[in-house]
This record gives C-alpha cells, sequence and structure tokens, in this order.
C-alpha cells in the first residue's frame, strides 16, 4: 500500500507527488501524468518492481484520486530519476478511455461514452507504371501497346523520334532501323518516345480518407480481414467525380494504457472505380 499522507517513503513503498495532470484528446481518450517519490534502495526490491507494470490503474498506485479517474491505466514510465537525499522520482504515464475500468459492467445504467472519431482527408501522389497510365489503356491497336510494352523492355529506342532496333556492328558502329510501322493511334508515338527514353512510371494523384477513434475496445478483426476489399468509407467523404470508389488500404490499432487508438484508411480510385475483377466488393 502506497504512502498517501506527507512524509518520506519508507524502503519499498512510495509518495505519490501532487503533480497530476490530465489531458483530453479530440477523440475523446486521456493521457495523464503522475509523479511517485521513492527511496533509490526500493529501486531493488521485487515487491516493489511488480507494482509498476502497463495496465495498473492509476487507483491502485495513487489511491486518494478522485473516482472518476478510475478508467486510467499504467501505459509507461517516462522518467525515472534520482534526487538528493537518497530519493528517486518515477515519472508516469497513464492513459484509458472514460468507463475502462477492470470492474466495468456492461448492464451498467451508465455505460462508457461510445467513441468520438475525427475524420481526415489528405492527398497523395504514388508512382504507377507507365503501361497502365489511362491514355496508353485507351489505345485501340494491340499493336502500338505491344511497341510500348516492348520500348519498356528496351528492345526498341528512340532514334531521333523513330522507334527502332538498335545494335552495335563487328566494327563497333551502332545501328539503328526503324521498325516498319511507327505507332500511330491517339498518343501512342508520344508515349512510345517518352517510355524508350526511359521514362517508366508516371505520378498517380488520389486521396486518403482517414477515420481515427479512441476506445475501450480494440479494433474489430472483421474491420483487419476487410482491408483490400472496395468499401464504402465511414463518416462523410467528399463525392469525387469520374465514377470513383474507394478501397479499405489500412486498419491500425495501438493501445497505451486502458486505451486503444483505432484507425481506418481508404484509397480512392482512379477514374471508372477500382477493378472488381481484381478486387472484392465489401
Amino acid at each position: 500500500m502506497a504512502f498517501t499522507q506527507a512524509g518520506d517513503p519508507v524502503l519499498g513503498d512510495w509518495v505519490v507527488l501532487p503533480d497530476f495532470q490530465a489531458q483530453q484528446s479530440k477523440e475523446g481518450g486521456w493521457k495523464a501524468t503522475q509523479s511517485f517519490q521513492i527511496l533509490r534502495e526500493t529501486l531493488d526490491d521485487l515487491t516493489f518492481q511488480s507494482e509498476f507494470t502497463i495496465g495498473r490503474l492509476i487507483g491502485d498506485l495513487s489511491p486518494e484520486i478522485e473516482t472518476y479517474w478510475e478508467f486510467l491505466g499504467l501505459a509507461s514510465i517516462q522518467r525515472v530519476r534520482h534526487a538528493p537525499g537518497g530519493y528517486t522520482i518515477i515519472s508516469a504515464e497513464f492513459a484509458g478511455f472514460a468507463g475502462a475500468t477492470s470492474t466495468f459492467d456492461p448492464s451498467d445504467p451508465d455505460p462508457p461514452p461510445d467513441p468520438v472519431p475525427t475524420f481526415t482527408l489528405r492527398s497523395a501522389v504514388g508512382e504507377r507504371d507507365i503501361l497502365l497510365h489511362p491514355k496508353v489503356i485507351a489505345l485501340a491497336a494491340p499493336r502500338d501497346k505491344q511497341i510500348l510494352k516492348l520500348c519498356k523492355e528496351g528492345k526498341y529506342v528512340d532514334n531521333d523520334g523513330d522507334i527502332s532496333t538498335h545494335h552495335i556492328d563487328e566494327e563497333g558502329n551502332e545501328i539503328f532501323r526503324p521498325i516498319p510501322v511507327q505507332p500511330t493511334a491517339g498518343d501512342a508515338a508520344d508515349f512510345a518516345v517518352l517510355i524508350a527514353n526511359g521514362l517508366h512510371s508516371y505520378k498517380f494523384p488520389t486521396a486518403i480518407w482517414q477515420k481515427t477513434w479512441d476506445s475501450t475496445e480494440a479494433i474489430k478483426p472483421a474491420e483487419i480481414n476487410n482491408v483490400g476489399l472496395i468499401d464504402v468509407p465511414d463518416g462523410n467523404p467528399p463525392a469525387i467525380d469520374g465514377n470513383r470508389d474507394w478501397m479499405l488500404t489500412d486498419a491500425t490499432q495501438e493501445q497505451s494504457g486502458l486505451k486503444f487508438r483505432n484507425s481506418k484508411e481508404w484509397e480512392l480510385s482512379d477514374r471508372g472505380g477500382w477493378d472488381e475483377l481484381l478486387y472484392e466488393v465489401d
């Protein structure tokens, strides 16, 4: 049992210092800090070492704390500092979501509050194979697409705008021979020159919709199982033109004390939506 009165700690015990602070996140979770004073030699006491374990309720370590804070559990030891006089100060961080005590009863008429999620929209730019560019995919002639593929593989080169084969003869001379039929449909010729000169990817703009919430519960297995599926995001993401849709691409949880910080992310498709041949729909 920890000392709660003013005075010096004895070996194996601790004194709660008057420096408790707490802060609530916009998702409703809480973080708090509290310091404890011990004799330096108490650090070697095995019984004491078992007291400050991750998840330990703050009321067990600080018995005079207000009942309201009983949902807080030990998240980390931020610092252990030796102080003059043979003392050591332990600075601890606690975390929790209101109602997350070990004695919580689901039938309680006053259950813990529902999570309060926040939603974030951010732009993103990735790299994509140049052969997946919409203008390349739109080419009607299979032969033009094959030419672009061979340019990417290095089998065709650009020779002043002519797509050509290339080799070096026995005397060391470079020999360029234009292919009999040059790409002509749509933007095929321009893409062939770009690819033959080393442009093998392009920037693909998209958007990421993220939901973040604090809770007494970890993220649900079903939500993890849905990663990679075409999905309707939680919340109210903006409607984007071009018949686009969303894919759940990430589900993350992080536990701190008795609080879980959970998040899910959806990625916006290109125009026309995610290919339902390749990806399942939730």
